[in-house]
C-alpha cells in the first residue's frame, strides 16, 4: 500500500531513499552485533537472554529435551542463515534505492 501511495503522489525518489537508508542502517547494526560477537559471543548471547526472557527461564538443563532436539548447532546455524538473508535483502534494498528510473525520449 505504502508503494502504490508513493507511486501515486510522486514520492517516488523518497521512497527510494528510505529504502536505500534502511539497507544501510541494517547492515550497520549488523556489522556492530558482529564486532560484539566476535569479540565475546558468550556475553552478547547472555545479554540478548537477558533482555527478552525472565530470569533465568532461558536456562536448560543439557538433558532437557528442547536441548537434546535444537542444540547449540542448530541455533548457530539458523543465526548464520538468518543473518545471511538479512544482508541479502538489505544489498537489494540499498540497490533498489539507488536504482535511476530512466526517461524515454
Amino acid at each position: 500500500a505504502l508503494l502504490i501511495w508513493c507511486r501515486q503522489t510522486g514520492k517516488w525518489k523518497l521512497f527510494r531513499k528510505a529504502l536505500k537508508t534502511g539497507g544501510i542502517t541494517t547492515i550497520g547494526a549488523f556489522v556492530f552485533f558482529g564486532i560484539l560477537a566476535a569479540i565475546d559471543f558468550n556475553w552478547l548471547f547472555t545479554e540478548f537472554h537477558h533482555i527478552f526472557f525472565e530470569s533465568e527461564t532461558w536456562l536448560f538443563k543439557t538433558s532437557d529435551t528442547l536441548i537434546r532436539l535444537f542444540p547449540f548447532a542448530f541455533w548457530l546455524n539458523a543465526m548464520i542463515l538468518i543473518l545471511a538473508l538479512i544482508l541479502i535483502f538489505s544489498a537489494l534494498l540499498i540497490w533498489q534505492g539507488n536504482r535511476v528510473k530512466k526517461k524515454k525520449s
